[in-house]
């Protein structure tokens, strides 16, 4: 067991300073004298668990990396993780093989935190995790926030991932939402999101094509799990929606070979550059079935190579306003 107090020691001794310029910066770069960095790195905890009685902060360049840990919050604790950083090449924070519990559960809105709470320009990247809320966010994004999920489970609580201005998701593969309140997956203003197929990915060892078929229906009695899907992401019993796209968000169903060339469905620093180009190309040459203006619904379930939505007893997918989702 490590305490709150040790945990904090540790995860400071662990941060480094990130002030190199992001890429759309350096052209109008004067100087280098933000462009050395001290190299990440990693804090590692197999083994642990951490009991946390206060939320732990990164703030402007910091960036920490974290392997292994099992995190207990108590209930006092409004999220886990806060960011509110600026940009940067590489994430502010990395969780991989964590288990992260947000106990925190309020009745007033404004008390709900998260296990990842990101602000500002904060970029979070999360791979082989599971996160578990009580009553608050898996993950939360604010701002020109942005997170990248692979191989990472989201259980229980309010909304699995809940998307606010122009704050942008990336879903790398193996990755799902369960049990939640309201929404599995919440995206409300300019946010986008980017779903990858699992067959896409080099980490899973599947080459075949997705055949809707062959897969098991909710209508059989049986419910998919990102071990047994092709899918990128898979949303199942969301008491409100599974998928809420809403206002002029974007959500995008995209395969890696119309994106850009040498990009690959991995958590490295590359990913963050790639939703631009991604919702643009697919804007221009992609299908888009679904899109807000007519109030789309689908009420029972939704399967595609990218994303699943199961036993959502309300709504399994809502597209509303000027939201669109994008086969691409």
């Amino acid at each position: 067991m490590c305490s709150n107090s040790e945990f904090h020691a540790l995860c400071k001794s662990h941060i480094v300073l990130d002030r190199s310029k992001d890429k759309e910066d350096a052209a109008t770069a004067t100087d280098g004298s933000d462009d050395t960095n001290q190299s990440q790195k990693t804090l590692d905890l197999r083994g642990i668990e951490v009991h946390l009685t206060e939320v732990f902060y990164l703030h402007k360049f910091e960036t920490l990396c974290i392997k292994g840990a099992k995190i207990v919050a108590d209930e006092s604790v409004h999220s886990i993780f806060i960011l509110n950083s600026q940009k940067k090449h590489k994430p502010a924070l990395c969780l991989i093989d964590c288990e992260l519990v947000h106990k925190c559960s309020s009745s007033n809105v404004r008390d709900i935190g998260a296990c990842v709470f990101a602000m500002g320009k904060a970029r979070v990247s999360i791979n082989n995790s599971i996160l578990t809320t009580h009553g608050g966010f898996g993950v939360w994004l604010k701002h020109e926030a942005s997170a990248a999920l692979l191989n990472t489970s989201i259980n229980g609580g309010r909304t699995g991932i809940a998307m606010f201005n122009i704050s942008r998701l990336f879903i790398l593969g193996g990755c799902s939402i369960t049990s939640t309140s309201i929404h599995g997956l919440c995206m409300r203003a300019n946010t986008s999101t980017v779903i990858y197929s699992r067959n896409s990915n080099p980490f899973t060892n599947k080459s075949s094509e997705f055949d809707p078929e062959s897969e098991s229906r909710s209508g059989s009695g049986s419910v998919l799990t990102s071990s047994n899907s092709a899918a990128g992401l898979i949303v199942t019993s969301a008491m409100q929606r599974g998928v809420y796209v809403y206002g002029n968000a974007t959500c995008i169903l995209a395969k890696v070979d119309k994106v850009e060339e040498g990009f690959s469905p991995t958590i490295n620093d590359n990913v963050f550059t790639t939703t631009t180009t991604t919702a643009a190309a697919a804007a221009a040459a992609g299908d888009c079935p679904v899109d807000g203006t007519k109030s789309n619904m689908i009420d029972s379930e939704f399967i595609s190579t990218q994303l699943i939505v199961q036993n959502c007893p309300e709504i399994g997918i809502e597209i509303s306003d000027l939201g669109k989702l994008i086969i691409f």
